[in-house]
């Protein structure tokens, strides 16, 4: 099963099918569609009328057409039965991954790089928001702009129930992350080496703060004391601790099969008399067992 974004820009399916060409496949277009203020955060300036694009092509593409039975998302409503995932909230630019200008034509490469940033031809009115006009190596600038959050490729994995993936186009490495917390094994191309050094400094900071963060579904009491004994203040600054909101679906509340290095320590409930827990037993109503889970999807989460 192949996923293609077409990166929001228009007839660019054929483009995207042209590696398919004369082979046996099935396609089905998808829309992935982003929420309108946490893309707006991203301009300085919008001027017009359907000026900013909600919208990403996404192409499913599989060899034989796809019976799969019909899963809900969980961070986005409806489910693999229809075309469109989201509203999408898309991370706060303070949030994303930032390198000095030096650092980011390295990781990017004088073959992919654009000088100043480029926006689509028929976007004028937009203004880049978080971007210098006056750039110096020192100065610093989000690596990936449009980069997806955690909970988006966290439903993809979820919903499609995907078990191995070779990612063509790593960037900010937020796939890489949420395959690592499902245990899904991932292989990313990247551009160079620039680009496996600084993802993988990226990637280390990001897992070491999901690990400490108490809302992350990775999180373990005892790593936390045993990490931040040996982390500096600028180490904790740049891993995010203490910020609160945990990466990922925990802070949402919801129940997570991801596993944990160590179980958390529960509380220790205080002792009850005989005579009231006996009490207890006789009022307690008998409990339905689990049905065993059918490995269809996930979480039981398939209708």
């Amino acid at each position: 099963m192949y996923f293609l974004m077409d990166g929001t820009k228009p007839n660019a399916n054929s483009d995207l099918l042209k590696v398919f060409a004369g082979k046996d496949k099935s396609v089905k277009p998808c829309n992935i569609i982003k929420d309108e203020e946490s893309m707006l955060d991203r301009y300085g300036k919008v001027q017009g009328i359907g000026t900013v694009r909600l919208d990403e092509g996404l192409l499913i593409v599989s060899r034989n057409r796809l019976l799969c039975p019909r899963t809900k998302f969980r961070n986005y409503n409806g489910s693999t039965a229809g075309n469109i995932i989201g509203p999408v909230v898309m991370p706060p630019l303070e949030k994303l991954w930032e390198l000095t200008w030096q650092r980011k034509q390295a990781l990017y490469g004088a073959n992919n790089f654009v000088q100043g940033g480029k926006l689509p031809d028929d976007q004028e009115e937009l203004e880049c928001n978080k971007v210098s006009s006056s750039r110096t190596p020192d100065s610093k600038e989000p690596v990936c702009y449009h980069s997806y959050p955690e909970a988006l490729y966290d439903d993809m994995l979820r919903a499609y129930a995907i078990k191995v993936v070779i990612d063509l186009t790593p960037g900010e490495g937020m796939l890489a992350l949420t395959c690592h917390k499902r245990g899904i094994p991932y292989h990313g191309l990247v551009f160079n080496a620039a680009h496996r050094d600084e993802l993988q400094a990226h990637l280390d900071q990001l897992l070491v703060g999901s690990l400490l963060e108490a809302n992350s579904e990775t999180y373990s009491a005892r790593l936390h004391t045993t990490l931040l004994a040996t982390m500096s203040e600028d180490d904790k600054r740049k891993a995010g601790v203490g910020k609160g909101g945990g990466r990922g679906c925990a802070k949402r509340g919801r129940k997570t099969t991801a596993s944990r290095i160590w179980p958390r320590p529960r509380p220790k409930k205080k002792a009850k008399k005989e005579s009231e827990a006996a009490q207890e037993e006789e009022e307690e109503e008998p409990q339905e067992e689990e049905e065993p889970d059918d490995c269809s999807g996930d979480d039981g989460d398939n209708e």
